[in-house]
Parts: C-alpha cells; sequence; structure tokens
C-alpha cells in the first residue's frame, strides 16, 4: 500500500501525482489515503522560505511515528533540492531522497528499495524489473509521464507548464532549488490538457513558477492558450502566477481574445515602492500603471496580487506606497506575505532587516484595508447572474454545496455558497447573488 503526502504549491502537487503514479506503476502497488496502512510513504516537500522547511520536517518526524515498523518513507522535492547534502544519517527517518531536477533517478531508486533483500511491497507480488519499465531509458522525460488526479476533483486541475525560472529576484530561493526556465512542449501540454478534459475536467488551471515566460520558439503563452482553448469540451482556463515585468499591452490584447481563457489574472507585484523593488531585483515599474494598464484593455479582469512586507530597509514612507497602491488598484483578491531571510539569497545579506513584530503589524495593515475593499466589490455583485463551477461539499458547512465564478481562483480566493436548492458537484450553473460577505457570495440557483 502506497501513501502520497504533498506539500507546496500547485506545481507540487503535479510533480506529486506523477511520482505516486509512477510508484504505483512500478512497484505494482496500490493507494492508501491511510498512513498507518501504507508500506510505502512519499513526502513531496516545499522548502521555499524556513517556515516551509520546518514544515517539511515536522511531517517526516510525524508520519514516521505513525508508520508500521517496516515501512518505508521517501522524501522528494525541494527539501533535498535546497539541502543537497541532506541524508539518512542526518534525517533517519527516512530511507531514500530523491530532490526535484532528478525525478528521471526515481524509478533506479525506487525500485532499489524493494529488490532483494528488502522484498517487494506486501500487496503487489513482485516489482516490475527494471528494465520492463519503459521511462528508465534514455528518452525518459518526467514532465511528460500520465499523472492520476490526486488533490484536485476531476472537474478541475493544474496544468504546469514550465519548470525553474530564469528571474533572479534577490529573496527567492527558487532557481537555486528548482534551476533554470524549462518549458514543456505545446503539443505534450495539449494532450494532456486533452486527457484530463476527457476524464471531466471543466476547468484548468495553468501553473508554472513563472506562467508569462514560457516560450516555443517565437510563440508565447498566448499561443498556448490558444491551443488549449479548442480542446471540446473545456471550458475554463485560468492564469496563474504571471510575472509583472513580463506582463506587457501586447499579452493583455492577445489574452484578452482568446476563447475560455477567463478575466483573471494572478500577478505577484511583491510591492510598490520603487526603492524597494529595486533591492528586490524587479523593474521600478509602477504596479498601479501596470494595473490601469491590464483594465483599460480588459475591463472586466478580476486581479489577485501578492506582496511582500517587511523587507530590508522598508521605511514607513514604502508602507505608505503600498497602502496607496492598494487602496487606487482595488484588486479583487490579496495575499500578503512576510519577508522571510532566507540563506543563500542576496536580500539576507541586505543590512536594516525589519523586526518580525513590525512585519506582523504591518502585514495586518495591508489585509485589513483590502478587506473592505473585497467587501465592497462583492457588495456590488449583488443581484448579477453568475456562472458557478461547482465544487463540492463546504468544509465550513458540510450540508452546503460550494463552488466558485471567474474571479476566483482554486485554494486561494472566496468561495460561493448555494441557498436552497444545491446543484450536482461538477457542473457548470448560472445563479443569482442574494447576499455578500468580505470574501465569499451567497447564491439561488437560476438553472
Amino acid at each position: 500500500m502506497i501513501h502520497l503526502v504533498s506539500l507546496g504549491c500547485a506545481k507540487n502537487l503535479v510533480d506529486s501525482e506523477r511520482l505516486f503514479t509512477l510508484a504505483l506503476e512500478l512497484l505494482k502497488g496500490q493507494a492508501t489515503i491511510y498512513v498507518e496502512q501504507a508500506d510505502l510513504v512519499l513526502v513531496n516537500t516545499c522548502a521555499f522560505i524556513k517556515d516551509a522547511t520546518k514544515e517539511a520536517v515536522a511531517t517526516i518526524l510525524e508520519l514516521k511515528s505513525r508508520l508500521k515498523p517496516k515501512a518505508k518513507l521517501v522524501v522528494l522535492g525541494c527539501l533535498p533540492a535546497r539541502y543537497p547534502t541532506l541524508n539518512c544519517s542526518l534525517l533517519p527517518e527516512a530511507d531514500l531522497f530523491v530532490p526535484v531536477g532528478r525525478y528521471e533517478d526515481f524509478p533506479v531508486k525506487i525500485l532499489s528499495l524493494y529488490q532483494k533483500p528488502h522484498g517487494a511491497l506486501p500487496d503487489a507480488k513482485a516489482p516490475r524489473p527494471l528494465e520492463a519499465w519503459g521511462p528508465t531509458n534514455a528518452k525518459f522525460n518526467f514532465e511528460e509521464l500520465p499523472r492520476e488526479l490526486i488533490g484536485t476533483p476531476p472537474h478541475r486541475s493544474y496544468l504546469k507548464i514550465s519548470e525553474g525560472c530564469n528571474h533572479r529576484c534577490s529573496f527567492c530561493t527558487i532557481p537555486k532549488i528548482r534551476g533554470p526556465l524549462k518549458c514543456l512542449s505545446s503539443s505534450s501540454l495539449f494532450k494532456e490538457a486533452q486527457k484530463l478534459v476527457e476524464e471531466g475536467a471543466l476547468e484548468l488551471t495553468l501553473v508554472a513558477q513563472d506562467l508569462i515566460s514560457w516560450k516555443e520558439g517565437a510563440k508565447g503563452i498566448a499561443a498556448l492558450a490558444t491551443k488549449l482553448s479548442k480542446i471540446d469540451g473545456l471550458k475554463w482556463i485560468r492564469l496563474m502566477y504571471c510575472h509583472p515585468d513580463s506582463i506587457d499591452r501586447e499579452l493583455i490584447l492577445a489574452l484578452k481574445d482568446i476563447p475560455k481563457v477567463l478575466p483573471y489574472l494572478d500577478i505577484p507585484f511583491q510591492h510598490a515602492a520603487p526603492n524597494i523593488l529595486a533591492k528586490m531585483g524587479r523593474k521600478k515599474t509602477s504596479p498601479l500603471a501596470k494595473v490601469e494598464m491590464i483594465r483599460k484593455i480588459w475591463p472586466q479582469v478580476a486581479l489577485r496580487a501578492t506582496l511582500m512586507v517587511g523587507f530590508p530597509g522598508e521605511t514607513q514612507e514604502d508602507m505608505d506606497q503600498l497602502i496607496s497602491f492598494i487602496h487606487n488598484a482595488q484588486l479583487e483578491n490579496l495575499g500578503v506575505f512576510k519577508y522571510s531571510r532566507e540563506e543563500g539569497t542576496k536580500a539576507a545579506l541586505l543590512p536594516d532587516m525589519v523586526p518580525n513584530k513590525l512585519k506582523t503589524k504591518r502585514r495586518g495593515a495591508l489585509m485589513k484595508l483590502q478587506k473592505g475593499i473585497s467587501l465592497a466589490k462583492n457588495k456590488q455583485k449583488v443581484g448579477a447572474t453568475l456562472e458557478v463551477l461547482v465544487e463540492g461539499h463546504s468544509f465550513e458547512n458540510p450540508i452546503l454545496i460550494e463552488g466558485r465564478a471567474f474571479f476566483q481562483a482554486p485554494e486561494v480566493d472566496g468561495k460561493i455558497f448555494f441557498n436552497g436548492e444545491q446543484p450536482k458537484v461538477g457542473t457548470m450553473v448560472t445563479a443569482k447573488v442574494i447576499k455578500a460577505s468580505y470574501y465569499d457570495l451567497l447564491v439561488t440557483l437560476t438553472s
């Protein structure tokens, strides 16, 4: 029996689904949602910041305490990539480490755990001989392996279009962990997307470390989205992680006219003060000017942004510029994060570190401002009719079904709850908004 734990972002989840599917095939195993039943546990880790690293280690220790005596635990992903000297002597709870960027070694390494004298998984006759497994040959491409959906329902899925990043933001560990930008081919992405849609996906959320930098020859992200929009049965294409330095007028003009591409962009602006942006290794271009340009061309677009507070040297004047940006931009959705000093980054060497207590205070001030903006925008939707993707039973209130409209990305934005008649999960319906809260909406079915 094999159990999967996937930590971190949606990109990690896609990798986890490929690795899990590969392990099941290699070892002829069966999946289990119960750690205590597992003979093998795969933990795909995040180590982007210190808090994620701590969570990864704590998860490994907790899982080990629940495993059967002879069960094996394999640590995958960012943790062993960021700390390449990590081994079973330093973390004896793990039986094997496979870092992101070396997943082509996974078949050989995972099978090595179950060759004699180790033996096969108890629920399998024997692992497949290594030479009988196709992906171990020279043409093995991890990013094109099949995957079974584990972390998302059948009616929506993430589609990872590239790996790594060529930007060198001074605070970021991603290039060190995942390497330079490597784009997946449009043909392989179309094939994968087509399979996901055939299996029931109505929405595909395109993800990458830097989505807008995807290239295939002279063709960019707009060409890829145009190709994907031709898939019969696909309703929505959502774009996440759009680096602001790569967004220009030509791109927005192209995106707004592509069938099925939602008027929604997720943009990690990080800051609004020019001197802080410069220290971050970003262009000094005003984020407000970019927001205004996007909205002028694409008036119905919903914008989500991420900002960072407490970057080294951040002054109250810099904070005032952030506050002004939030007030003037009137973003539909916003995430605010505290700067984390990460070993090996340029920003970690900068002077004038901001105390954590002040970072917490500054984050609270920004989120309070955004809370009022979000409520006002939601109140404007009362009486409107929306197309809603029906997601499933609500975690907060299991008797209610929840869903999302075009301006709500999965996992990170608000939700829609149905009053009265409850719709069928995995369908798209139209509904009228009858009540608004800070982040969520209450609706009734109209069809």
